[in-house]
């Protein structure tokens, strides 16, 4: 597999999931889910089972954060290949920093 082969896939999808701000809790954001909807979307047709599991967070409007499992089953099911990332974002900080606006 050579990575140039799905360029003309990838950078498209990132350009609609980069720019969703996407910060926890504890450095005062909202949360993750609407970048989890945008990611759910994304994946629901590459992969065989999603599996959206909510951590309980009373600090973020929806009083849950969300987990994504997406699950490819191969031909032997005793072997699994994972792909572990996390969807949140940490603050931006000053924008008279950035070059580009970091979204």
């Amino acid at each position: 597999m050579n990575i140039e082969e799905y360029k003309d896939y990838i950078i498209p999808v990132y350009k609609k999931f980069i720019p969703i701000k996407s910060i926890g809790p504890d450095n005062n954001g909202e949360g993750e889910w609407e970048r989890a909807k945008v990611l759910y979307n994304i994946v629901k047709d590459l992969f065989d089972e999603i599996k959206i599991i909510e951590a309980p967070d009373e600090r973020v409007k929806e009083k849950s954060r969300p987990n994504i499992i997406a699950i490819k089953y191969g031909k032997n099911r005793e072997k699994a290949f994972w792909i572990i990332a996390h969807i949140y974002t940490v603050p931006e900080g000053s924008l008279n920093l950035w070059k580009y606006d970091p979204f």
